[in-house]
């Protein structure tokens, strides 16, 4: 049943169901749209039509007078016709309607006026008797039929009058009825306004108008169905209505936005809106019960077709009407939030099904997406991952996992290993009653070397692998023979990870114990040790200490910070922080009521929302030590951007254990104090209880107060903060702390080792004073170790111009350097171009010159047993690495290799200068320091037995030795190296060609050949010169001439063209060997020429091509004489040079620890042997002597390889 409503704002009238009553809603009418409570309308009939007046009644006829005489007699006028009023005829509104769905109200509709009677015709009046006297008169004649005809013509023409009459009055009644109709469309009243149009053009079908009717009539009924309010609910009968509204009507002129378009657009726009607001029903009823899919289905079809009627509705809109961007907006947004909707439930279902079995990494990883979908804050998936933690939590649990040690893997490498020392070492001798000789343990390329304390000595050593950087734990374990001091050795060598016990005095392995990945520090807890792996889930292994066994590991479910393991004092509680987020708290040592062990469990998670690879120091536990009621913090050294580390320290409470099978919660932390230090902090604060002191990477030392008990100070605040230079060029430079008492320390500090005192500064309070001289130590590459007497400690540094590492052992109490130990022994360059010196045969040892400066000697065979490793012998030592060095040290050696020269750049008090070293026959033949003119600059070279160097100030240095204090070494300035144009960073080079004659280049094309006599004050003159036509690649090689003739020069470019040139004959090369030929292959040259004599005393050049292959050249022939191409795997690259290993054969080492036999003849391939140790790289071409390889290592090491005879 339906009821007529009336909007109280603009009383529009429409029809509702009778099930709205009294029910809130929007006005429809698109002018009005206020919100009102439905109330029926009680429908009054209209009040009755006013009767019609009588009509005025006729005058009566005026006498006539008589007329005068002679006149003619005038007829009296025609009376009035009445005037004629026409009531109209209202029919009032049916009070109850018809059974239909929906029927519009109306006041009443008009009904044309009853036909009027036809207009009498007027009596014609008679003629009035005539008084005079009859005359006779003569007889008329028959007007019958004028009279007939002039009666036809007046019928006829009142006839016409009457279908005149007619016509008006149905004119007029076809206007009031239109006016009607237009009134009641104007009103809104669309249903009244569509029957009235029916009416018109059913009773009119004739008008001129009657395709406007019938445009009207069907726009008031599309209208009565567009604006209806039911189309939120269901659009489809309205769009249906419309569409067809639409076709049937295009070619109407009344479309036209000039005519009635603009209605129908509105029409179209309301219906546009519905349109949109049931899209977006659509969507909220899919948010409510998201198991309705098929409402995004709906939405997608109501926003594809209102866009449809969208670009319907645009050619109606006129020049004035703005362009329907809103409703487009409308289906946009309603588009947009379907398409997030349909985002939000892929992401959330990869999400579900990402975190079925959930770690921290699959949880970051779905948190991450969801982030950036911006689907995080969705309760659903808050839900979602809330869940995930909870169950990743409920995976944090120990496994029981047994297992025996294993053997210590074999090695097949006869290995040396060179710990040497620098400058003197000073012998301690220990009181009575002291602390035994602490073994330092020092970490440097990937080995681990073990120093007496007192003596430097080294006791034993093992390889770690290159990952491992921080010492060993030692904890005391009692074994058969009793207490023993036991070293817990990760390592990792080649990607076997394992984790061993070693005796500490001796090194003799207990157990060993292979892991499944890479392991961090382990902690020691009683009888245990806790080993943190490096993987994804997360991984401790708990180990016996005395047996070795395999007792079970626990399974965090997140990857663990590097160093983020420590146990806390006095308890049996271990805090292992994850790298990112959060920190663990593990019950290492829980018993139960009868004193049964109980496995290890976890016991807190605390979230401390540091983020990954922030943590790159131990947590550090500040206040006293065991469980009972105290103030306590954890502090954690946080990295903050790349220029600040936060000390945050958070509280520490009562840790109790969870029921039995309960989840640990997470409980979230904030940390009482945050302090920041400047820099990156690389090693732990230390902190005495009262004050805790740092050291950055800025060259920055604090300190700051620890809050007392019963004090209101922060857990930390700052109390001095020295202003410290910053390393050169700003360049980080990583230091530590080493605490000696109280209140002072020792800072190792931008390269520099100081003593640093708190003290109380008058007017100004606690301030840090820095005492002593400022020793140049170098860079740590690790934390520091005291020594059970608390008299010493050692560091391990590295220098700031080399690569080389150093363990330094140093009196606490003076600072007085005991003792400095080269840890390994890294090659020196062949040249400032970064290449590596190999070792240099002399007789039957190798000269092995270190990158600081130090040379030992090496016995070809005999000293090391096969598949042993052996420290480097005392007496092997030839020379320590020189004091102050500002760079890596450069060797030259003569063409037979019997004479070696190292120059090493020093820094003294007065100047940079070079120390110049000699070793002949392995003895060192002499040492001078000399002021340098300027860097080195190139490649040293021997000329008649003289050291010539190229420095930075463009000319070639003569090395003159010294002969006592009385004549002192010097260099004396030769020709000019460098030429007019150079390249920015060019480099010298310089090719011996006789004991006279040598030739130099700058890099470019350009080569020069001079001739410099022997002796301080001779003179040099050039002799020629040679241009090529791409740049030098490099310095050349001498070979020998032609019948006993003077030698020829051999010299590369860099397209890889190889060129001999007559000496004594500039101009045209004698022999070009193109690169790219038959036999060449295409690449430039990428190390030094080797020459050797082969067959027939036949000379052979060969070097490496691009890295790729090894060519040999004969100087007597236009082809190659053979070119072997090497693996095309980078790590099959060559080292160095091809060396001579007599009898016509080649020596080739390559990145991949092979070392290759050629035939001299023909480049096959005669025998390969491996360095036999996984992970260590070669560092410089193998030295041969007596059929024996020496192969320095890149971890400071070196590999003895027997070749085949």
């Amino acid at each position: 049943m339906s009821i007529v409503a009336q909007c109280p704002h603009c009383e529009t009238r429409f029809t509702l169901q009778s099930e709205m009553s009294g029910k809130s809603m929007r006005c429809p009418n698109l002018e009005c749209r206020q919100v009102f409570t439905v109330r029926p309308m009680v429908a009054t009939a209209p009040p009755a039509a006013a009767p019609e007046p009588p009509p005025e009644p006729k005058a009566p006829p005026k006498p006539v007078p008589k007329p005068e005489p002679k006149p003619a007699p005038k007829r009296p006028p025609k009376p009035a016709e009445p005037d004629i009023v026409e009531a109209a005829i209202v029919t009032a509104a049916v009070v109850k309607p018809p059974r239909v769905k929906e029927v519009v109200w109306s006041e009443g509709t008009d009904v044309p006026p009853p036909k009027k009677d036809k207009k009498p015709l007027k009596p014609v009046p008679a003629d009035e008797p005539d008084d005079e006297i009859v005359v006779r008169k003569k007889k008329k004649s028959n007007r019958a039929p004028l009279l007939l005809a002039g009666m036809g013509i007046f019928i006829v023409a009142a006839l016409g009058f009457a279908i005149v009459y007619i016509l008006q009055t149905e004119g007029k009644k076809e206007d009031q009825l239109a006016d009607s109709a237009q009134t009641e469309y104007q009103k809104a009243e669309y249903a009244a306004a569509g029957k009235l149009y029916e009416k018109l053009a059913q009773d009119y079908p004739r008008s001129n108008r009657i395709n406007k009717y019938k445009f009207f009539a069907d726009l008031s009924s599309t209208q009565t169905t567009v604006r209806a309010v039911t189309n939120r609910q269901d659009y489809e009968p309205a769009l249906k209505r419309l569409t067809a509204f639409l076709e049937s009507h295009k070619s109407s002129d009344l479309m036209k936005p000039t005519e009635y378009g603009r209605d129908v657009l509105e029409a179209g726009k309301k219906l546009c809106e519905d349109i949109a607001e049931y899209a977006g029903d659509r969507v909220t009823a899919y948010q409510a019960d998201r198991a309705k899919s098929e409402e995004l289905s709906h939405a997608d079809a109501a926003v594809a077709k209102g866009r449809e009627l969208v670009a319907a509705l645009d050619p109606l809109r006129g020049p004035d009407d703005q362009p329907l961007d809103k409703l487009k907006g409308r289906f946009d947004q309603a588009e947009k939030s379907v398409k997030r909707e349909r985002d939000r439930s892929a992401a959330f279902a990869r999400a579900k099904a990402q975190l079925e079995s959930p770690t921290d990494a699959l949880i970051q990883s779905a948190e991450a997406e969801l982030r950036a979908a911006g689907f995080i804050d969705d309760p659903e998936v808050r839900a979602l991952i809330a869940t995930a933690k909870g169950n990743l939590r409920k995976l944090v649990r120990y496994t029981d996992d047994p297992a025996p040690p294993e053997p210590v893997p074999p090695t097949t490498a006869t290995s040396l290993l060179f710990v040497t020392p620098v400058g003197k070492t000073k012998l301690h001798e220990p009181g009575v009653g002291a602390a035994p000789s602490t073994v330092f343990l020092c970490v440097a390329r990937g080995i681990l070397y073990a120093l007496d304390e007192d003596t430097g000595t080294l006791l034993w050593a093992t390889r770690v692998g290159a990952d491992i950087t921080d010492p060993p734990v030692v904890t005391r374990v009692t074994l058969a023979g009793g207490p023993t001091d036991v070293a817990v050795v990760a390592s990792n060598v080649g990607g076997s990870a394992a984790v061993s016990g070693h005796v500490l005095k001796t090194g003799a392995p207990l157990w060993y114990q292979p892991l499944p990945a890479a392991a961090g520090p382990a902690v020691v807890v009683g009888g245990r040790a806790f080993v943190p792996l490096r993987d994804p889930e997360g991984t401790v292994y708990e180990f016996d200490l005395t047996t070795g066994q395999r007792i079970g590991h626990l399974r965090l479910g997140q990857p663990l910070a590097e160093s983020g393991a420590v146990l806390r004092p006095g308890t049996n509680l271990l805090y292992i922080a994850a790298e990112a987020r959060r920190l663990y708290v593990i019950d290492a040592g829980g018993k139960d009521d009868a004193g049964n062990r109980i496995n290890p469990r976890c016991v807190q998670v605390i979230a401390t929302g540091h983020l990954a690879g922030t943590l790159r120091v131990p947590p550090l536990f500040v206040g006293p030590e065991g469980t009972e009621p105290a103030d306590r913090w954890l502090v954690l050294s946080q990295a903050h951007g790349p220029a600040v580390t936060n000390l945050r320290a958070f509280p520490v409470g009562t840790v109790e254990p969870p029921a039995d099978g309960a989840t640990v919660p997470e409980t979230p932390a904030a940390p009482a104090a945050e302090v920041p230090v400047p820099g990156w902090v690389w090693y732990p604060p230390v902190c005495d209880g009262e004050r805790l002191a740092v050291a950055s990477d800025t060259g920055q030392f604090r300190v700051f107060g620890v809050n007392q008990a019963g004090n209101l100070d922060k857990p930390l605040f700052p109390m001095a903060a020295p202003a410290l230079p910053n390393p050169p060029d700003d360049r980080p430079v990583r230091g530590l702390v080493i605490p000696v008492g109280e209140s002072e320390y020792w800072l190792l500090a931008g390269g520099h080792l100081q003593q640093a005192r708190l003290v109380l500064v008058p007017n100004k309070g606690q301030d840090v004073v820095l005492a002593g001289t400022r020793a140049s130590v170098g860079e740590p590459v690790h934390g520091p170790q005291i020594s059970a007497r608390k008299d010493a400690a050692c560091v391990v540094v590295r220098s700031a111009n080399s690569s080389g590492c150093r363990a330094v052992a140093f009196d606490l109490r003076t600072g007085e350097v005991r003792w400095q130990r080269q840890l390994g022994l890294v090659p020196a360059k062949q040249s400032s171009a970064e290449r590596c010196a190999g070792p240099v045969r002399q007789g039957d040892a190798f000269v092995l010159v270190d990158e600081d400066g130090g040379i030992v000697v090496v016995p070809a065979g005999g000293e090391v047993a096969a598949s042993q490793s052996l420290a480097a012998k005392p007496e092997w030592l030839v020379a320590s690495a020189p004091a102050g060095a500002s760079g890596p040290t450069v060797v030259a050696a003569t063409a037979d290799g019997q004479t070696v020269f190292a120059v090493t750049p020093v820094t003294t008090k007065d100047g940079p200068k070079f120390v110049v070293r000699r070793v002949a026959g392995g003895k060192l033949l002499g040492e001078d320091e000399i002021g340098a003119p300027g860097e080195l600059a190139g490649q040293p070279a021997v000329v008649g037995g003289a050291l010539h160097i190229p420095t930075a100030d463009g000319f070639v240095h003569r090395f003159i030795p010294g002969a006592g204090v009385t004549v002192p070494a010097v260099l004396v300035a030769g020709p000019k190296w460098r030429g007019d144009r150079p390249a920015a960073a060019a480099a010298g080079g310089i090719t011996p060609l006789s004991d006279t004659t040598f030739v130099t280049s700058d890099g470019g094309k350009k080569l020069t050949r001079w001739e410099w006599l022997p002796g301080a004050n001779t003179t040099r003159k050039e002799l020629g010169e040679w241009v090529l036509r791409e740049a030098v690649a490099g310095p050349g090689a001498a070979v020998p001439g032609d019948a006993d003739g003077p030698p020829r020069l051999i010299v590369g470019d860099v397209s890889g063209s190889v060129w001999m040139f007559a000496p004594d004959k500039p101009g045209a090369p004698l022999r070009r060997w193109k690169a790219g030929g038959a036999r060449l292959p295409t690449g430039k040259l990428s190390s030094a020429f080797a020459v050797q004599s082969g067959e027939g005393n036949k000379t052979v050049v060969a070097y490496v091509v691009d890295g790729k292959a090894v060519a040999a050249l004969d100087p007597d022939r236009d082809e190659v004489l053979w070119a072997v191409p090497l693996s095309e795997d980078a790590n099959g690259t060559p080292v160095g040079a091809p060396q001579p290993a007599g009898a016509n054969r080649w020596v080739v080492t390559d990145l991949a620890g092979r070392v290759l036999l050629l035939d001299g003849a023909t480049g096959a391939a005669l025998d390969t042997k491996s360095v036999g140790l996984p992970g260590a790289v070669p560092a410089a071409a193998s030295g041969v002597a007596g059929g024996t390889a020496l192969v320095p290592l890149s971890d400071g090491s070196a590999v003895l390889i027997e070749l085949k005879k």
